[in-house]
């Protein structure tokens, strides 16, 4: 098994209280969702709220992934390194 925080091939390996941090994170994140819905759901249309949604997490998408489109070679679309 490898180091915390150190690649293996099984994935990343990291330790039990940096894990547990980690899920208290997520059930945060997950859990204040609903309520923000709730919110958000009074002050825009589920359209919108869907596409800032879904646009949002495109963008997060591509910053995470851009070391992977960077070798992609397309006329239309062209990603700065």
């Amino acid at each position: 098994m490898a180091d915390a925080g150190q690649e293996s091939s099984e994935g990343i390996s990291v330790s039990k209280p940096v894990a547990r941090v980690m899920m208290l994170v997520n059930a945060a994140v997950w859990g204040s969702g609903y309520t923000m819905l709730k919110h958000v759901q009074e002050n825009m249309p589920t359209q919108w709220m869907m596409f800032s949604r879904m646009a949002s997490a495109v963008l997060l998408m591509a910053i995470v992934f851009s070391h992977v489109f960077a070798g992609f070679a397309c006329a239309a679309i062209s990603f700065p390194v």
